[in-house]
């Protein structure tokens, strides 16, 4: 399950952008249907972005090569 919220400057939720919220299956599925939502959110332009999850080893591993 990914839940992507959009914040303002101000820590908002941002009134613009809708929350997404999609459901992958399996490691890789999961991180490409995330790199696909950022990119379309232009992540590169954040200023901040934050991931949570439930603390499975793989999750942490993919995307940040530990």
């Amino acid at each position: 399950m990914l839940a992507i919220n959009v914040l303002d400057k101000d820590g908002k939720n941002d009134r613009h952008t809708l929350p997404i919220y999609d459901v992958a299956f399996g490691g890789d599925h999961v991180v490409e249907v995330l790199r696909q939502y950022l990119c379309a959110l232009h992540v590169e332009q954040a200023y901040l972005v934050q991931v949570t999850a439930d603390g499975a080893p793989w999750i942490w591993n993919r995307l940040f090569g530990g």
